[in-house]
């Protein structure tokens, strides 16, 4: 099996998509319209990359909170196919860096023969996995450039000569 853990804010979305939003949309401090505000170009990256490979997403979002929540908003944003959401890593009560949320999911997991994974992130804070990172840029989001790195990462054999641009 393949992995993406996946973080929302600053991948699924941009602090310049979010501003703009902000602007047409006054209320948009309401949780539920913050969870449909997510930037359809990393949307479609997002997609172009379960396109490509068979992986299973793990949630690793700070938003994360029960299976049947990310289904849904997972669903809200476009993502496809929505048979790819296999679970959360867990959350800790201590401040811990995403990388401890990481091993404690891959440790729980050891008999699921993962064959590799990939951590999409705006940050950084995932030690001892910073090879299985593609950091994006949180003013951008996911690109085609990610999406290519995500595919190397994930062993891909041959990677399209051109990712899907939006």
């Amino acid at each position: 099996m393949q992995v993406i853990f996946l973080d929302f804010d600053g991948v699924l979305n941009n602090r310049p998509w979010c501003a703009g939003e902000r602007q047409r949309m006054p209320h948009w401090s309401t949780a539920e319209s913050i969870r449909q505000a997510m930037d359809p170009a990393n949307i479609a990256c997002l997609n172009d990359l379960l396109k490509q490979r068979d992986a299973k997403i793990v949630v690793s979002s700070s938003w994360r909170t029960t299976l049947r929540d990310m289904r849904r908003y997972l669903q809200t944003w476009g993502v496809r196919p929505l048979n790819r959401l296999l679970s959360c890593t867990p959350r800790f009560t201590d401040l811990r860096p995403r990388g401890d949320e990481i091993h404690a999911w891959l440790t729980g997991r050891a008999q699921d023969s993962i064959e590799s994974f990939v951590i999409i992130d705006d940050q950084d804070d995932i030690e001892p996995y910073m090879a299985r990172l593609v950091q994006t840029d949180r003013q951008v989001g996911l690109t085609p450039d990610n999406v290519t790195q995500a595919l190397m990462l994930l062993g891909a054999r041959r990677v399209p000569a051109r990712v899907a641009r939006h």
